[in-house]
Parts: C-alpha cells; sequence; structure tokens
C-alpha cells in the first residue's frame, strides 16, 4: 500500500469467524459497513456449521448485500481454521480479523487500515494506553494476564496483546507464512506474530461486554492455548536466562541445605527457625547471582530496590505453591510428593516470570 490513499481505494476483506451467532451476525455486518463506509472492502463470514443457523442468516443476507460472503464449513472445523479458511478465500490487499459477538469496536477499523502504511500487522489493542476490558472479573483479567506473559516469556513476542481476535495484517505478509501456519488452536494471531517477526503496532479499543450469545472462553480455550504455545516453541532452543535461572536456583537449593543442617544439627536450633534462616540465605545467594550473572544488564534500579523486589516474588511463589499443593492433594487427591513437585516447577516458572518482568525489566536494549 504505498500509493497515496487519495489515489486508490485500499480494498480490505474483513473475515468474520462464527459459531452460534445468529443474534449478533446481521448486526455486526450492518456496524462494519458503516465503520467501512468510504473504504472498498468485502465481509467473509466462516461459519463452522451452526446449530443455530448463523450460516442461513448470513446467505439471506447476501441476496441484498453483494459485499458479504458466506463459507459454510462442515468438517475440521475450529476458530484458526476458520480464519485460515477466510484469508485464503479473500481478494483484499488487506486481511482483517474481527469476531460476531460484537465485543470488539468496528469502529477503529478505519484507523488500523491507516496504520498498514507503516506496518504488515496491526492489532486491535485492549491492553495500551486507552484501552481496556471493560467488566471483566478479576479471574478473567488475571487468566489474560498470565497468558499474555506466557507468550512474552516463551514465544519471545514483545506486542501488548498478542491474543487478540481483532487484527489487520498485509496479505503479502501473510502469504510468506501461510504454509508455516497451523491452525490447531484458538489465536491464530499468535501464529502469525511467530512466524512473521514482522512489526506490529497495536490500536486502543475498550472490549465490549457480550449482549448476546455465549462466550467462548472456556477451559478447553485455555488448555488448546497452552497447547499452541507448547508446539511453537518445541522447535526452539530454551531461552539461555531460562536455563541460567534454573542453574542459579539449583544452587540455591543446595546453599539452604548445606545452611539448614549446619544450623539444625551444628547450632542446635529448633528447624522452623533454621529453615527459615537457611531460606533467606538461599534467597540472597541466588538474587546475587541473578544479578551478577542471570540478567546482568538489565539492572536498572537501585540494588535494594531490586532485592526488595526479588523477596517479594519469592513470598509470592511461596503462597502459589502452597496453594497449589492444597488444592492437588485435598481437592484433586494427588500424591503430596507428586504436587510439591509440580508445585516446585511450577514457582520457578512464575518467579522466572515475575524476575523477567518486575524485578529484572528490560531498562536497556538486551544483547
Amino acid at each position: 500500500m504505498s500509493k497515496n490513499r487519495d489515489d486508490i481505494n485500499p480494498y480490505i476483506s474483513i473475515i468474520v469467524p462464527t459459531y452460534n451467532e445468529s443474534q449478533n451476525i446481521n448486526e455486526l455486518l450492518n456496524r462494519v459497513h458503516d465503520a467501512l463506509h468510504n473504504i472498498e472492502h468485502e465481509i467473509i463470514v466462516v461459519d463452522d456449521d451452526s446449530p443455530d443457523m448463523t450460516w442461513k442468516i448470513v446467505e439471506d443476507r447476501i441476496k441484498i448485500d453483494s459485499k458479504v460472503r458466506i463459507i459454510r464449513r462442515k468438517n475440521d472445523r475450529g476458530l484458526s481454521r476458520a480464519v485460515v479458511a477466510g484469508f485464503n478465500a479473500a481478494k483484499g490487499n488487506l486481511l482483517g480479523v474481527i469476531d460476531a459477538d460484537l465485543q470488539h469496536d468496528e469502529r477503529i477499523l478505519p484507523e488500523m487500515i491507516k496504520k498498514t502504511d507503516t506496518a504488515s500487522i496491526v492489532i486491535g489493542s485492549r491492553y495500551v494506553k486507552g484501552g481496556g476490558v471493560g467488566d471483566w472479573q478479576f479471574s478473567r483479567r488475571i487468566k489474560s494476564w498470565l497468558a499474555t506473559k506466557i507468550a512474552a516469556l516463551i514465544l519471545n513476542i514483545a506486542v501488548n496483546d498478542p491474543m487478540a481476535g481483532f487484527f489487520v495484517i498485509n496479505k503479502e505478509t501473510y502469504q510468506k507464512i501461510r504454509n508455516k501456519i497451523n491452525p490447531q488452536g484458538f489465536k491464530i494471531l499468535l501464529e502469525i506474530l511467530y512466524h512473521s517477526n514482522a512489526e506490529a503496532v497495536e490500536v486502543p479499543y475498550h472490549f465490549r461486554s457480550r449482549s448476546s450469545g455465549e462466550s467462548k472462553l472456556t477451559s478447553k480455550v485455555v488448555w488448546e492455548y497452552l497447547k499452541q504455545v507448547i508446539s511453537l516453541r518445541r522447535n526452539k532452543p530454551i531461552p539461555e536466562r531460562f536455563v541460567k535461572y534454573c542453574i542459579v536456583g539449583s544452587s540455591g537449593v543446595i546453599i539452604d541445605m548445606i545452611i539448614f543442617s549446619f544450623t539444625f544439627e551444628l547450632l542446635l536450633l529448633p528447624a522452623s527457625f533454621s529453615g527459615v534462616i537457611s531460606s533467606q540465605i538461599a534467597i540472597f545467594s541466588n538474587f546475587i547471582f541473578n544479578d551478577l550473572w542471570t540478567f546482568s544488564g538489565r539492572q536498572g534500579e537501585k540494588l535494594i530496590s531490586r532485592f526488595i523486589k526479588y523477596e517479594v516474588t519469592c513470598f509470592v511463589g511461596v503462597i502459589i505453591k502452597f496453594c497449589l499443593i492444597l488444592f492437588m492433594v485435598n481437592i484433586l487427591n494427588i500424591n503430596p510428593y507428586s504436587a510439591n513437585g509440580f508445585g516446585i516447577v511450577m514457582v520457578i516458572f512464575t518467579n522466572y516470570i515475575f524476575s523477567k518482568l518486575w524485578v529484572w525489566k528490560n531498562h536497556q536494549p538486551m544483547p
């Protein structure tokens, strides 16, 4: 899109994946048309054979709306597959995705299109200044935040909203990676960002509450997301910093055991008191090694500030481990030793996330 926007109209194909959205689909089509009234466009609804006949409503709409198309899929269903099917059938130079549940703000589409002059991917973002998630419950906010940080940590994806279902991509960029995309999960943007390594910008918007229909955010979606992240990372090496963090953590375990034995066996201090002393010395040791080695070059704040944050991080890790063990043993009836082992792994992971993104956040370019 290098020509002046006064010379040609950008032609965009908006893909709308649907499943049981009969109550919303006509309103969504109207809103997108209104938002793009000065921009040449088509809307491709890709429906996974909805039992509520969403596809039939769109078929009837097509009789009076030449800018709408329908793809009805009876096999190989799934949100990401639906988006890819729409991309492959699209005629536009730009490819856009928006959900049918009316939660995305279609009014920012012109701004998103305009920004494709300088970026290959433009994301409607809930997590940049000016955006928001509306009336989400606290638990959902936490899940979304953790999922975003997992993407940043494991896949090294730096955008603020990598799981957005609302974005525009240059068709040329998509064509370059279409054979690499594995549309198994629910977060197609994650695949695109990971494989394209293209420049992406974010446009803020406020996520709306669903007015009708049912939310698609189920435990299956969460599980599929985790599988997707693991699958994408599988053929890549483990981050060097994480390996260093684990090595330092292992040294901390050894130091903890040595100090505990010394205070309990030789100084004859109570076990509980010995445990507190050994843990604190191990935490201090871990902090020093992580500060000088694991996160070398990322010391932006004063030493005492970093240490206090690290203490808080370790305390949060203890709470997380305690709650996990309590849940796994008393609710899931899992063997205590297995629960403890799982708790240790999760604490290493969560502590590393907090350490990287909070204690030693990136104050200068990483090597």
